[in-house]
């Protein structure tokens, strides 16, 4: 019956296929899908019930409610409709938020004032059944112009097999994709398209007419595409296979990339200035080239005429066949094998042959013209290989007399062929052939014209001052610039034009305005520089060959600074002095290179002064005495010695010889060290040497006579190899304030003093802190020590120096907060005064001290900054507050204080940013001095690195050192540390030196700890060291060195928390006198590593391991005096050797006294005794692998009933465990066993707040046969909440619970926890029973046996190669089913008639029981899962129901299913095996972008889908029916994610049902129809798309009813198709009678008002909601006005008849004439309706008004039955003569004029006029007057004056007639005279 209504359906809505709606955008900002916002048929339209679809049109209008300031309309997923049109009414501003898609299968126009943000995808589709194109226009900005970025682009995508047509150019802005794919056609109807990228791949051939095609990146065509009168530019052209364009135009600047396919025809081939092309394909035909630059690679290129400006060209491939070639100035390389050539023109360019293929060749036919182009550049024609001379083809008809001239041209490995000869102007070389070289001429040329750039020809002249040469010099002329060159003030720089001046000789002379030669310089001869002038550029002085002989060359450079100098070939080089009386005869602001590589130059510089910033040295030999050298770097590498006595040099760096086999003897008079950067100076040879500023370093060997050191000057030698000689004197000036400066050396003999320095032999130096210095003197003299060092400091490996005593200095702090190296801070003067003391820095030497007049805060943190390392002798704190706080701090880097003395801090003290504590220091003073250290309390890092000894002492704080204080002692001999009495609690404690002494002292350790001494540790008495440890994992967690040590107490602690550390205790020699390891701070049920590992056999007297410890052994443990290893029940010890390899716990006193050892609750393996005897371990547990131990109370061995008592408890504590219901606990730890029944009763304790069974620990908790029987208070199986360390409970029976108990299920991120494991017993194959009655658990069931549910279940199950499962029926409600088999063992799964429900939360709801949602997993949706692979098994579930997220199956066949649902956004995969279902409905999908999935083959009786987004990939097979139905919020889409077909096979006699479905790739078996707007989105079978204009909801948008019609009764069921389910709820919002009106289809409306009407789809609860307004419009009133007119026959004109509404509005008036029939007229907008009766009909015609009624809106007829207007239309003019009235005008008759109007008339003020229209008046003394409306005219001036008048004779003289004669009217009077009746 349904099949054959939706045939009766089709048949009705067939003859409307292409029905579409217009729909239009209301209501301003808003979602596209928000129904609320669309209107049909106009903007005040009714309300629409779906969105568009592709079959609607969409406007946005003016009536679209956007403001002028704009708004969005949101684009969720995509916006698809037929035509898109933003109209030209729509005049404010739109934009569409960013990746917005549109699919238009329509027009498509769009406007300036809209616009996308950006990432735009316009999708427009058309169809070849359309007969018209599908037009696009689009303006240019149709992206926000405010995120324009390449980043973002934009599509704009041409799809379908029909016609698109361009409206106006395509140049929007957005970096637009234009994409024609598929088989769509485009007509540009000649407009131009300017994109981003252009592609097109449609096999359609796409008319581009002469339009211009613009892409600003990648251009790919196909050959269909018609682009034979198309001009095309692009950046990067790709050809697929072949393609003909009219021209191509390349604009980018650099070079476009052309691919070309394997054909490539173009008429015309154009670059716009310097753009050029690369051209890569097979063949390409051409007929016009011309380009600046170009790259083509093709195997054939065919042209005509081509032209290639001055850039760069690469010709490369198989063969060249051109007519006419030009060539340019540029680089030019020719690659391919073969050219052909017909006629060739050069212009001096560079061309290069690499032909590197076999037989290739140049052939020129007919004419070869070389010019020279005179650009300053010597043009090149050359092999560039001359293994591969370029085979040059000239037949001896070229240029018709077989000759072709080179002149000005290198010619290089050229073989000459084809019987021509030629003419070049150099031989490069290797050339053969009948070639003769004339040369090149020298010129010289004249600068002219000023200011220019270098390569302007037209600034060259040959002669002073002349006209231009048109020529640039090269490298063989001379050039002059003079007075004559035209340079003034502001035109005087001569630019290089991006090239390089390469000239002869250069000479400047008198040439005016201060000129600037601003361009590198390369001179072949010699330079003459003038004073005002200058060169801010490089000048490079080399040889035309370097095998020529040697000349003598000249530079006069006139004190000129240039940017580089470089000098090279082995000439004679002349530094001309300065004329000018400049400072210096050079300047030189980069480097002055003089031959610093052949060295074959000699420079002649006597008397030069120079300045460069580097200046080097080289060539053979260079003079410079009585020279100054200015620099910072001096560079010498002359091969001859330079002695230069006279000579004085600055310089920061000196090198003497630079390479290192150099020459080392160049001596210079005086040497200055110049700048604060540090100077290196190697091998200086001086008679003086001076530093002026900053710090210097020597390398290799140095030599002065005197040497002043100016400056505050470090000075270091840098290595072993560095030495200083200073033979006559030294002077070093510093004073006992001076700031220490240290002299630094490496070893060696390194500082060499003349024997009668100073004229004493002796140097004083002060304030210094020297090492590895040794100084000596030239002729040695034993035990000598020529330096005396006062006020200095010994650091170590120095000789030669005689440190004299020194006092120390007591500085004290000032000032509060600051710079530890200002010496603002540091006083001498101890008392509150504090004056600065001005007198440095404090050394080593030196005291310092911090007290109550340091200036420190009192209650806050006073900072003390560190830029360096700083060494003190000691440091002191003393009388600060007790509140104050101050700390050392580095700047970005760790800093340390070394302290050489005794150090008091104050408890406020802490280390804080970049600062590494206090090393202590042992510097020049005694080994084994005894010196003092007081922390007070501070929190810092202390290193003791000396071989002194440090006592620390106690102060008064509670600790001495606290919270992240480290002690570490370094190797070296001598170094004793001793804590003795002490208290400390810090992070780390490190030594490694000689000795350790600690009586009396109490040491915390919270980190890394080590005691490496040297000597063993025995002063510990009374002392106890407390070791926590939170972190591990190397070898020595805790070490000891193998001394024979002997600790008092040490006492051990695991303070790891989640991490599960190995932590390593390796104590290899002496004796632990009492050891305690007390119980670890977390508990080690949950740890696999030991909490701590014994590392090495060890020695203890006394040893208690407390509960909650696991202590593995590498070695063997023996303990003396006594043992304590006590346990319990519920945190056991274990004690285990590590590895497996059997340890001794070795007690030698054992026997004589065992109750000194005791060992109880203890977990014990692979644990020995000694010297055979028996340890007794009570409450124990024999892990295996143990010899020597009696383990009593042994839990028993036979199966037991035991019964939880107490109440709330951990299932591992025995004190919870009966062996009677309620009775006494158990005695020891004997806790339940895998073969002990447990049972759960009403006397097992629980109350309302204690109820939680706790299992803890991995696998502790197992039975049997588990069972709850009316236990109270609903008693809970907790395994905690956090599943990172999972909790099992093991059965290894039945499982049997009631129906409140509750699970603690904890959550983790790595997957859902099956706390509940049911394990195989001693035997497999039994029947076992799981009996939940209900509750929630999570199960996991891994035994070969055969299980039954006993109730319904809940939680998760999951099974492992079980034997089989049945449910018996009962109900399931699951997280997850999963069925796993991996053995051939053929079970069976029945599930009978079960209903199984998915869940996400448990029965209860109740957190941390199931938790409501999974946190873990909000995506997650519970799956069904049957694996068994190629293991055979059986499943009975044909009566089964599911409702499941997932169902997954991977079976050897398919099986029989009941009903199936799937959730939403599910998956149905059954592998490659059919399955069977009776049902199967799908929920759908939750969001617009989620899917369900149905993956695998099936076969089904019904197959429902609700609306969502689907995927489909294999073929169904539907045998009864098929729902595809989706609803007016939510559209079923069906589609297959990969490429393909799905077939969907319809039984002939199934049903089925499509509504609002979108469908592609679906292959039906036979034809089906989709109704409601439904989609056919492409390759599809059997499908047809029915348009239906189906109402899913709504009610239609405001109405508007006559008054007449209340009350108006609805109808609504009729408004929603598909749905008679619908419910609805009508409301009046406003007074009177506002609230709910009705709940039914029916509605009726009494009153206007405004109304809602909310309608909810039954389907999925699609509830539309619509706001509305019921207007009344009163009737419309007439007020035209009955009249009768009379008027004389004319033969044209009219009388107007006047219809008139009572408003200004349109109406429409129904009338009927003499009785006739109706007949309606629309009036104009002022409500008046005319009708114009003709003249010529002569009669009474009576026009009778019945009816009015509004033309637009709600028309509300009005009945009327009192109006009537009459027309008489007399017959033409009566007797001659008579005047009457008509038509309101007043008319005369003549015999033969007949009726006229007299005149326009003049008002006149009349007395007694007139009162009814139309009459006239003969007043006296007035004249004659006429009333017309309500004026009043005068028609007659009584004072005009009678006439005579010669009239024509059918114009006869009569009384009272009135004529119209010569533009004027006359009335007959008397006497036969006229008088004029007008006023003209």
């Amino acid at each position: 019956m349904k099949l054959k209504l939706y045939l009766i359906l089709f048949f009705l809505i067939s003859q409307s296929i292409f029905a579409q709606n217009n729909y239009y955008w209301v209501g301003g900002a808003g979602s596209w899908s928000d129904l609320n916002h669309w209107r049909i048929g106009s903007s005040s339209g009714q309300a629409a019930t779906i969105i568009p679809s592709r079959y609607d049109n969409v406007y946005i209008t003016s009536g679209s409610g956007f403001p002028a300031s704009g708004g969005t309309l949101t684009i969720p997923s995509s916006a698809t409709c037929k035509d898109f049109i933003i109209d030209d009414s729509f005049t404010t501003k739109l934009s569409f938020p960013s990746a917005s898609v549109f699919n238009v299968y329509g027009n498509l126009k769009w406007k300036s004032n809209a616009s996308a943000i950006y990432s735009l995808s316009m999708n427009l589709f058309s169809d070849s059944s359309n007969p018209t194109p599908n037009l696009i226009d689009v303006p240019d900005n149709m992206i926000d112009p405010s995120y324009i970025s390449g980043s973002y682009q934009s599509y704009f995508n041409l799809n379908g097999n029909g016609t698109f047509k361009l409206v106006k150019n395509f140049a929007s802005n957005g970096f637009f994709l234009f994409n024609i794919n598929e088989n769509a056609f485009l007509d540009t109807d000649n407009k131009n398209i300017n994109t981003m990228v252009f592609t097109h791949s449609s096999s359609a051939a796409s008319n581009f007419r002469s339009s211009t095609v613009t892409s600003t990146s990648t251009m790919t065509l196909n050959s269909a595409a018609n682009l034979t009168q198309a001009t095309l530019s692009f950046p990067v052209l790709n050809i697929q296979t072949t393609q003909n364009i009219k021209k191509i135009v390349l604009t980018a600047s650099g070079y476009s990339q052309i691919s070309g396919g394997n054909l490539l025809t173009v008429d015309e081939v154009a670059g716009v200035g310097t753009a050029g092309g690369s051209f890569i394909g097979t063949q390409f035909n051409f007929n016009k080239v011309n380009l600046y630059a170009c790259t083509i690679n093709a195997n054939l290129f065919k042209g005509n005429d081509m032209v290639l400006g001055d850039g760069s060209a690469d010709l490369q491939g198989t063969r060249f066949e051109v007519k006419n070639v030009t060539l340019g100035k540029g680089n030019n390389i020719f690659r391919t094998t073969q050219f052909d050539i017909n006629n060739l023109t050069l212009n001096g360019g560079q061309y290069s042959f690499r032909q590197t293929t076999s037989n290739p060749y140049f052939q020129v036919n007919q004419t070869l013209i070389a010019n020279n182009s005179c650009n300053g550049i010597i043009p090149k024609f050359a092999a560039v290989e001359p293994t591969l001379p370029l085979n040059l083809i000239l037949p001896a008809s070229i240029n018709g007399n077989g000759k072709a001239s080179f002149n000005g041209y290198n010619l290089a490995s050229v073989r000459l062929t084809g019987g021509a000869s030629i003419t070049a102007g150099i031989d490069g070389g290797t050339n053969t052939g009948n070639i003769t070289y004339p040369g090149i001429t020298a010129k010289t040329y004249y600068w002219i014209g000023g200011g220019g750039n270098w390569n302007d020809p037209a600034h060259w002249s040959f002669t002073s001052g002349g006209t231009s040469a048109n020529c640039i010099p090269i490298m063989y002329d001379d050039v002059i610039f003079n007075e004559n060159s035209g340079f003034t003030s502001g035109n005087n720089i001569i630019n290089n034009g991006g090239t390089v001046a390469t000239i002869r000789n250069m000479t400047w002379n008198n040439a005016p305005a201060n000129p600037v030669l601003n361009i590198n310089t390369t001179l072949y001869g010699n330079l003459y520089l003038q004073k005002e002038m200058s060169l801010p550029a490089s000048v490079n002085f080399i040889k035309y060959n370097a095998g020529d002989p040697a000349v003598n060359r000249y530079m006069s450079f006139e004190g000129q600074k240039v940017y580089q100098l470089t000098i090279y070939g082995n000439d004679n080089f002349y530094l001309m002095p300065s004329n000018s009386g400049t400072p210096y005869d050079v300047e030189v602001g980069g480097v002055f290179n003089f031959d610093n590589n052949a060295l074959t130059s000699n420079l002649y510089a006597d008397g030069r002064k120079i300045k460069a910033g580097e200046l080097w040295l080289g060539g053979n030999s260079v003079n410079i005495d009585n020279a100054l050298l200015s620099q910072t770097v001096l560079n010498i590498l002359t091969k001859q010695t330079i002695t230069a006595p006279n000579t004085t040099a600055y310089f920061q760096n000196y090198n003497g010889r630079y390479y290192s086999s150099g020459n080392t003897n160049h001596f210079f008079g005086k040497t200055y060290k110049e700048g604060t950067a540090i100077g290196s100076i190697q091998y200086l040879n001086t008679e003086t040497f001076q530093v002026n500023s900053g710090d210097i370093r020597f390398f290799g060997i140095n030599k002065t006579k005197n040497a002043v050191i100016n400056a505050s000057s470090n000075i270091t030698m840098s290595d072993v190899t560095a030495k200083l000689t200073i033979t006559d004197s030294w002077l070093f000036n510093r004073t006992d304030c001076d700031l220490i400066l240290n002299l630094t050396g490496q070893g060696g003999n390194n500082l060499i003093l003349g024997n009668n320095i100073n004229g004493n032999g002796f140097t004083e130096l002060n304030r210094m802190n020297i090492s590895g210095i040794n100084v000596s003197y030239i002729t040695p003299v034993a035990g000598a020590k020529p330096i005396n060092a006062k006020n200095s400091i010994d650091n170590g490996n120095n000789s030669g120096i005689n440190f004299l005593a020194t006092t120390s200095k007591n500085f004290y702090w000032k000032g509060g907060y600051g710079s530890w190296n200002d010496l603002s801070h540091w006083s001498l003067d101890p008392s509150s005064a504090r004056t600065t003391a001005n007198c440095g820095l404090p050394t080593i030497n030196d005291n310092v001290f911090f007290d109550q007049y340091s200036g420190f805060s009192t209650t806050g943190i006073t900072a003390i900054q560190m830029t360096n390392d700083v060494s003190v002798n000691d440091i002191t704190f003393s009388g600060l507050t007790p509140g104050a706080r101050s700390y050392f701090a580095g700047n970005n880097n760790y800093y340390k204080m070394n302290v050489n003395g005794n150090m008091v801090l104050h408890a406020g003290y802490y280390d804080a940013g970049y600062f590494s504590g206090f090393t202590f220091v042992n510097i020049n003073k005694p080994t084994g001095t005894l010196k003092n250290v007081t922390p007070n309390g501070a929190s810092t890092s202390l290193t003791f690195s000396g071989d002194a000894q440090w006592k620390m002492n106690r102060g008064t704080s509670q600790y001495d050192l606290s919270s992240s204080s480290n002690i570490s002692q370094t190797d070296i001999a001598g170094n004793i540390l001793d804590i003795s009495g002490t208290l400390m609690n810090i992070s780390n404690f490190n030594l490694n030196g000689a000795k350790l002494i600690m009586d009396n002292a109490d040491l915390t350790v919270n980190n890394s700890f080590s005691i490496n001494t040297k000597q063993p540790v025995v002063n510990t008495t009374n002392s106890v060291i407390k070791l926590f440890k939170s972190s591990g994992g190397s070898e020595a967690d805790i070490a000891f060195s193998n001394q024979n040590h002997y600790f008092e107490k040490i006492e051990y602690t695991n303070t790891t928390t989640n991490t599960d550390y190995i932590i390593s205790f390796n104590f290899p020699g002496g004796v632990i006198n009492n050891f305690i390891i007390h119980s670890a701070i977390a508990s080690r049920l949950d740890k696999v590593n030991p909490s701590i590992l014994l590392k090495t056999s060890m020695s203890v007297n006394n040893l208690t391991i407390e509960k909650n410890n696991n202590v593995s052994l590498e070695g063997n443990l023996q303990v003396s005096q006594s043992l304590k290893i006590l346990g319990d029940c519920l945190d056991r010890i274990t004690l285990a050797s590590s590895p497996a390899q059997p340890r001794t716990l070795i007690l030698p006193n054992y026997s004589s006294n065992p109750s000194n050892y005791v060992i109880d609750k203890v977990q014990i393996k692979s644990i020995s005794s000694s010297g055979g005897q028996t340890y007794t371990a009570t409450s124990s547990t024999d892990l295996g692998g143990n010899s020597g131990i009696n383990f009593q109370d042994v839990i028993p061995s036979v199966s037991r009933n035991l019964y939880w008592i107490g109440g709330q408890g951990l299932w591992r504590d025995p004190q919870h465990w009966s062996l009677t219901s309620g009775g006494t606990p158990v005695s020891a730890c004997d806790i339940p066993t895998a073969i002990d029944n447990v049972f759960f009763d009403q006397n097992s304790g629980f109350t309302s707040i204690l109820n939680k069974i706790q299992i803890r620990g991995t696998y502790l908790s197992k039975a049997n046969n588990i069972t709850f029987n009316n236990a109270p208070n609903q008693p809970v199986l907790d395994f905690t909440t956090d599943g990172g360390n999972p909790y099992y409970l093991s059965v290894y029976g039945n499982l049997t619970l009631q129906s409140d108990v509750k699970v603690v299920v904890p959550m983790s991120s790595f997957g859902l926890t099956r706390n509940i494991v049911m394990f195989p017993g001693t035997s497999t194959g039994r029947t076992r029973y799981i009996d939940t009655k209900g509750a929630f658990i999570h199960l996991n069931i891994n035994s070969q046996d055969y299980f039954e549910l006993k109730s319904p279940y809940q939680g998760d199950i999951n099974f492992l190669n079980a034997a089989g499962f049945k449910t018996n029926n009962h109900p399931m409600t699951l997280v997850n089913f999963s069925w796993n088999q991996s053995i051939n063992n053929n079970p069976v799964v029945d599930l009978g008639q079960s209903v199984i429900t998915g869940t996400r939360t448990n029965s209860v709801g109740t957190p941390n029981y199931y938790m409501p949602s999974l946190p873990y997993y909000n995506f997650y949706s519970p799956y069904f899962l049957i694996s068994s692979g190629n293991n055979q098994l059986t499943v009975n579930a044909d009566a089964a129901k599911a409702d499941m997220g997932y169902f997954t199956t991977n079976t050897p066949t398919g099986f029989n299913f009941g009903d199936l649902t799937v959730w939403k956004d599910g998956i149905v995969n059954t592998g490659t095996k059919v399955w069977n279902f009776n049902k199967m409905t799908f929920l759908g999908s939750t969001t617009t972008n989620s899917v369900s999935t149905l993956s695998s083959s099936g076969k089904y009786k019904t197959l429902y889908f609700n609306p969502g987004s689907y995927q489909i990939e294999n073929s169904q097979t539907v045998t009864e029916n098929l729902f595809m139905t989706g609803t007016p919020c939510n559209r079923i889409s069906v589609i297959k994610s990969t490429a393909g077909q799905n077939n969907i096979s319809l039984d002939p006699t199934a049903t089925y049902t499509m509504f609002y479905a979108s469908i592609r790739d679906m292959n039906f078996s036979r034809p089906v129809n989709a109704f409601g707007n439904s989609q056919d989105l492409g390759n599809t079978v059997n499908l047809a798309i029915v348009p239906t204009d189906v109402q899913a909801a709504g009610f239609g948008g405001n109405k508007v009813l006559c008054a007449s019609e209340f009350p108006k009764t609805y109808d609504a069921s009729t408004l929603y198709g598909t749905d008679p389910n619908a419910t609805y709820t009508w409301t009046k919002l406003n007074a009177p009678n506002a609230g709910v009106m009705s709940t039914s289809p029916i509605v009726t409306f009494t009153q206007p008002g405004d109304y809602k009407v909310s309608v909810t789809y039954s389907q999925d609860g699609c509830n539309i909601t619509e706001n509305f307004t019921i207007s009344s419009v009163a009737l419309p009133v007439d007020s035209s006005t009955s009249s009768a007119t009379s008027v004389v026959k004319q033969p044209s004109g009219d009388v107007q008849v006047k219809f008139k509404g009572s408003l200004a509005q349109t109406y429409i008036f129904t009338y009927s004439v003499n009785g006739g029939p109706d007949q309606n007229i629309t009036s104009a907008a002022n409500g008046e309706a005319i009708i114009l009766h003709p003249k010529d009909q002569i009669g009474t015609f009576v026009y009778r008004l019945k009816n009015i009624l509004f033309a637009t809106g709600k028309s509300c007829p009005a009945e009327i039955s009192n109006k009537e207007i009459s027309v008489n239309v007399n017959p033409d003019c009566p007797t001659p003569g008579v005047m009457m009235l008509m038509d309101n005008v007043l008319r005369g008759c003549t015999a033969s004029t007949g009726a006229r109007r007299l005149t326009e008339l003049t008002p006149s003020i009349v007395s007694n006029p007139p009162t009814d229209a139309g009459v006239t008046r003969l007043i006296s003394g007035t004249g004659i007057v006429v009333k017309e409306n309500n004026e009043v005219f005068m028609i007659r001036n009584t004072a005009a004056l009678p006439e005579t008048l010669t009239l024509p004779s059918n114009k006869p003289h009569i009384q009272g007639a009135i004529i119209y004669h010569n533009d004027h009217f006359y009335e007959g009077i008397e006497n036969g005279k006229w008088i004029r009746v007008d006023n003209d």
